[in-house]
């Protein structure tokens, strides 16, 4: 487990942008290539980013291949080289968060979190093209890291269940191994480099919030120490090939872009490169420098390039796409059941008061691998920015609860949209998840009127089957008892379930967090499964 210490913020006075001095070499990218746009690309709504990008050296190692997730689920890929970004491929599968990529002597390969148990899924590029999806087994509750070698060696780490790292390698000769663990208690996923001298790297963001660092060494992995910083979302990490040294990046919590070099074995104080994110940044070193690249508040992909101490201007890689509208067949009501007829519950939960429940609750459905959904308010998100990103790193589906959390009914139609794009803001800006279109309405207050303003926003209402009345508390009557007595007496096929993340005002008590361990295991014992809204999300 990681120990505490003190956090030491970034250095979050910095106003101007500052070069990474030193970083590449006079060499630049390879412009050998097909010709690729130089403009931002016209996407469609599909082809848009979702999670945060992917990077690592083409084969050639003269342009970076870029990874990310769309709104299907399907990871996609482009190429950036010469300061211009390519088309995209579909690469397909169905993935939770971001993916990783590695090159691995004469391959490219992308690693992803696969839905339902969340396993690790594998999909290579040789010379006879992209081969097929392949699962090496795991549970992962964050997007994993993996680092390439010249021999053809991958070793691919992961977060787990309990929030600790594990690692997987595959070797020319031998196939995969198992997974071994490396320990440490994290709040991110990892990211990891390889280096020339056989040294692997592997940093992640620890309980407290700093990045924390190990390496393995002939064999022997170091104790984990601390770098320093203060993130809520996975590091990246880079080594130029052509001077050495490390550059790690993180996402501040001023959601500007911040690095750290590494020179031998000195690391330097982290230093601002501006921008705004909205989630984890991706980089790699390639023949002529690094290069990182970021999601913005656009959704857009952003690249910036480092060559012989020079930093480059961002360059877009599209115009960002719009929401796609609701579906006729989703419109018009708020939705208190999934429509199925199978044994089918879903899990949700509202996040507007405080966070105290949330280690509890994350803790629980990752344990017993049960997918959930969790409406947060703008405000909740803002106030709440490590247990908001916490939950879109592990997987969880993200709904919008307003802004504010007020009745909407005495609202004017201009105030609610206020209310929902404003939440929506705030949610894409704390965690990068589009809250779109999952929406819940506060207290339940609706009518026709509120739900075609809602609908007309690109939001689907849903409601729920029961409400567990947790949030009463022991002062109010409440007990774990009566919350797990609600659910099962409201049992049917389609049901939603109403929970909450925060504790009684009063009384402190979080009976939802308590109650769900035994609330999962006696949904289970009727025979039920849990799924998410992705049927009202489509």
């Amino acid at each position: 487990m990681i120990a505490k210490i003190a956090v030491r913020r970034f250095g979050l006075g910095l106003a101007a942008l500052l070069l990474l001095a030193g970083l590449g070499s006079a060499a630049g990218a390879s412009t050998a290539q097909p010709a690729r746009p130089s403009v931002p690309l016209a996407l469609s709504v599909g082809e848009a980013a979702t999670s945060a990008p992917a990077l690592t050296a083409d084969v050639g190692g003269d342009f970076s291949d870029v990874f990310y997730q769309v709104r299907s689920g399907a990871t996609y890929y482009r190429t950036f080289g010469a300061g211009v970004w390519s088309g995209a491929s579909d690469l397909g599968g169905l993935a939770v968060g971001a993916p990783t990529a590695a090159t691995a002597g004469r391959a490219v390969s992308v690693f992803v979190r696969g839905v339902g148990p969340g396993g690790l899924f594998v999909k290579s590029h040789t010379g006879a093209g992209w081969g097929a999806w392949q699962p090496l087994g795991g549970n992962l509750t964050a997007a994993p890291a993996a680092a390439g070698w010249v021999d053809g060696r991958i070793d691919v780490v992961v977060r787990g269940t309990a929030d600790a790292l594990y690692a997987k390698v595959s070797t020319p000769a031998g196939g995969w191994s198992g997974w071994s663990g490396l320990g440490g208690r994290l709040s991110t996923g990892p990211a990891v480099v390889a280096s020339g001298s056989g040294v692997v790297d592997v940093f992640a963001a620890g309980t407290d919030h700093a990045v924390w660092h190990r390496s393995l060494a002939r064999g022997v992995w170091s104790p984990w120490a601390s770098l320093g910083g203060l993130t809520y979302t996975a590091p990246a990490v880079a080594r130029d090939p052509r001077t050495g040294q490390l550059a790690l990046f993180v996402r501040g919590t001023s959601n500007a872009l911040y690095v750290k070099v590494r020179t031998g074995e000195t690391w330097s104080g982290w230093r601002s490169l501006g921008g705004v994110l909205i989630d984890a940044p991706g980089s790699t070193g390639v023949s002529g420098g690094v290069d990182v690249v970021v999601r913005g508040t656009g959704r857009a992909l952003h690249a910036k390039t480092f060559r012989n101490g020079v930093e480059s201007a961002y360059v877009t890689a599209w115009a960002p796409a719009a929401d796609p509208p609701l579906a006729a067949g989703l419109r018009g009501r708020d939705w208190e059941t999934i429509p199925t007829s199978a044994r089918q519950v879903a899990l949700t939960f509202d996040a507007g008061a405080n966070a105290d429940g949330v280690p509890k609750i994350r803790a629980a459905l990752q344990r017993a691998l049960v997918p959930a959904a969790f409406f947060l308010t703008g405000r909740w998100a803002g106030l709440f920015p490590a247990q908001a990103n916490e939950i879109a790193v592990a997987g969880f589906a993200v709904g919008n609860h307003s802004m504010t959390h007020p009745s909407f009914t005495p609202l004017s139609d201009a105030a609610i949209r206020t209310e929902v794009v404003s939440a929506a803001t705030a949610i894409l800006r704390a965690n990068g998840v589009s809250a779109a279109p999952l929406f819940r309405f506060p207290y339940g207050d609706r009518d026709a009127r509120t739900i075609g303003t809602v609908n007309g926003l690109g939001y689907v209402p849903v409601r729920w089957t029961v409400d567990t009345l947790g949030w009463e508390g022991t002062s109010g009557g409440s007990s774990v008892a009566q919350v797990v007595a609600r659910v099962l007496g409201a049992l049917r096929p389609g049901q939603i379930v109403l929970m909450h993340v925060g504790s009684h005002p009063t009384d402190h008590s979080t009976l939802d967090a308590d109650a769900l361990p035994t609330v999962i295991s006696e949904l289970r014992a009727r025979g039920y499964t849990f799924v998410t809204l992705r049927m009202l999300a489509p």
